[in-house]
């Protein structure tokens, strides 16, 4: 059974009013808000994907399930290389992330630990939320749901972190104005990503395939051994690429100076920045009152 804590937490992820809760046999199944929205309870995990989904995101929403189901295979079969749990690389990012108060980890994974990156957050202070059910039950509160459409309350975390989490949102502009939204004033929002090749001809999506296989190859030979490494690449070669997406499990590769653009446009500013080769790690504290992304 999820802890009921979870559930004083959330709102409507479209109206953003709150939800009642509805009981069966002393358990909460279902998540009820004024405007008649329900959500239901999945194996104790609160589901909060609305159903349909709002207009602005319908248009790529069946390439963005293709990309989660891909993502799925990759984070189970490897997830050393593909669920942040690399030490020694989370610790260059926490060198410049500002993770204090009650935390909201949009893009968490699928695995039942938390990743390598808050595993110094006490439990009662972290909050995961993921497109992706996962592993269950979670060592943590949990919520399923998409970074767009986050369905907590205005100002109600002191800190938000996409790690390796925003190339994977259908509107980026969409999910960094919601993470405005539920940060208090003063709070911050800690991002780790690729500073990943913007070629769109022919010959750069090639070479951003082959660089992105080699460095799964290497990661998969050190987990696995050779042999199941060569099967895990194959497959992973064999996996669709959803019309619209860059590659198996990103839909596009947003550029960190953009980012931070639109986050000073919110009015998010004290930049704090680690260059770490292919990757960046930053973070910027909410200002002022957030506006809308342009």
């Amino acid at each position: 059974m999820a802890d009921q804590r979870i559930y004083e937490l959330l709102v409507c992820p479209v109206t953003h009013d709150r939800l009642e809760s509805v009981e069966q046999d002393g358990c909460t199944v279902q998540l009820v808000g004024a405007s008649g929205r329900r959500y239901y309870v999945r194996e104790g995990v609160p589901s909060m994907i609305p159903d349909p989904v709002p207009a602005v995101l319908a248009p790529h929403w069946r390439t963005w399930e293709q990309l989660q189901d891909n993502g799925l295979y990759a984070y189970i079969a490897l997830p050393a290389a593909n669920t942040s749990q690399d030490t020694e690389e989370t610790d260059r990012a926490l060198e410049v992330f500002h993770l204090s108060g009650r935390v909201l980890d949009i893009g968490c994974g699928p695995l039942r630990k938390r990743p390598a990156y808050v595993r110094n957050i006490p439990l009662e202070d972290y909050v995961g939320l993921d497109p992706l059910l996962g592993e269950q039950p979670r060592e943590f509160r949990f919520v399923h749901g998409i970074a767009e459409l986050l369905p907590f309350p205005d100002q109600s975390f002191g800190a938000v972190v996409f790690y390796s989490s925003l190339d994977h949102v259908l509107d980026v502009g969409l999910a960094l104005g919601q993470a405005a939204r539920v940060l208090q004033q003063g709070g911050w929002i800690n991002i780790w990503m690729d500073k990943e090749p913007q070629e769109e001809a022919a010959t750069g999506r090639i070479v951003h395939f082959v660089q992105r296989a080699a460095r799964q190859f290497r990661a998969a030979v050190r987990e696995l051994g050779i042999l199941r490494a060569i099967r895990y690449v194959l497959r992973l070669a064999k996996l669709p690429i959803p019309e619209g997406a860059r590659d198996q499990f990103h839909h596009q590769f947003p550029k960190p100076d953009e980012v931070i653009a639109v986050l000073e446009r919110m009015g998010f500013g004290n930049l704090k920045s680690r260059d770490l080769g292919t990757e960046i790690a930053f973070s910027m504290q909410r200002r002022e009152v957030p506006r809308p992304a342009e």
